[in-house]
């Protein structure tokens, strides 16, 4: 009994940092993303008033989509976010419809862990091998795969946190 107790609490403490977590992440995805209008705005005002467009400003952009894209998606899981179609999963038993969750978070986890492995993997293999940089402003791609390997991972956690909690609640009912 005192085994599953520190188990337990041990769980919510990895949840409770999880969750801390995500929500920076996602403070930081947002000022990514007031980064990335900012960048368009004066971009597109010097390039129409002035006649002196931002030189690499689409690159600069689709960078920080990388962090804007990727470090959101974590705390979208937490705060359950995401697109649910629940016309018939309300219409189950509470332990049928856990269950179809955790057939749900398996999948989400299986393939968000595959492609955040595929992520570090590239980041590690770009950092190591050159040229592999933007083209005009000559960023190396490597940081930004790494950044998105982490919001991925971030989400992959949070998967296995939800996975686990559904599995309690068809053990419990």
């Amino acid at each position: 009994m005192q085994k599953w107790f520190k188990i337990r609490k041990l769980f919510s403490v990895i949840e409770a940092a999880a969750f801390r977590i995500s929500r920076v992440m996602a403070l930081i995805a947002a000022a990514s993303l007031c980064t990335m209008m900012l960048l368009t705005v004066v971009d597109v005002t010097g390039r129409y008033f002035f006649n002196i467009p931002l030189n690499g400003a689409w690159e600069m952009i689709g960078l920080s989509l990388v962090c804007a894209g990727t470090w959101a998606l974590a705390n979208c899981q937490r705060e359950k976010g995401h697109v649910n179609v629940t016309v018939l999963l309300h219409r189950l038993s509470p332990r049928i419809e856990a269950a179809v969750l955790s057939v749900g978070y398996l999948i989400g986890l299986v393939a968000f862990s595959i492609i955040s492995w595929g992520a570090f993997t590239r980041a590690h293999r770009y950092y190591l091998e050159e040229g592999h940089y933007t083209d005009m402003l000559h960023i190396p791609y490597s940081p930004f795969l790494l950044i998105m390997a982490v919001g991925i991972a971030m989400l992959a956690l949070l998967l296995l946190i939800d996975l686990i909690q559904a599995i309690g609640r068809i053990v419990r009912t």
